[in-house]
């Protein structure tokens, strides 16, 4: 990573694979580390799958990855191409954007709020505070993935950004830059 980033590279990305067959290291727990070893590369993960996380619990260990990094982090959220691994994570796969939205709102919220009031109905928080917020302001950059349109409905409403998915060809993902500029 040293070398990359001597070499110029801007981003380093990691993939999140927590119920995989394939060697993956925890994703933001992996950043905090790699934020000790770089000084200016920008740290993200193409996409942490949201709807299997606790959006207060990611919300503070993305905010403490952007403080050891000094706001190099990204956040790169997505739905996953499925709900087959969701009983592992206790949820089921009723409802997964509305689920997936509101993790967005609340992460947003505890990183730009002084006192979090959210009602739910997933996640309730009654004057709720995280400190420290997030270096980057108002807070770090987010990212969608997807390539369906509503996936992109949402990145445009929603993100700071979208991403193509590595696991398409650059010729589909420039076809997909093509409808989602069409969208904002």
């Amino acid at each position: 990573l040293r070398q990359v980033e001597a070499i110029g590279f801007e981003d380093g990305w990691l993939t999140e694979g927590i119920l995989s067959s394939s060697f993956h290291l925890e994703p933001v727990t992996y950043l905090a580390y790699v934020a000790a070893l770089t000084q200016k590369l920008r740290l993200g993960v193409a996409v942490i799958i949201l709807n299997t996380r606790n959006p207060v619990q990611l919300a503070k260990a993305l905010a403490t990855v952007d403080h050891l990094s000094n706001g190099r982090m990204i956040l790169g959220v997505g739905l996953g191409g499925g709900t087959r691994n969701y009983a592992a994570f206790g949820i089921n796969a009723d409802k997964r954007v509305s689920r997936f939205e509101e993790a967005i709102n609340v992460m947003k919220a505890l990183w730009t709020q002084e006192t979090v009031n959210h009602p739910g109905p997933l996640w309730k928080l009654d004057n709720a505070r995280m400190k420290p917020k997030c270096l980057q302001k108002p807070h770090l950059p987010i990212y969608f993935g997807g390539h369906a349109e509503p996936a992109m409905r949402r990145a445009v409403r929603m993100g700071d950004g979208w991403m193509a998915a590595g696991s398409t060809s650059t010729a589909q993902s420039l076809v997909d830059l093509r409808r989602i500029r069409e969208l904002i």
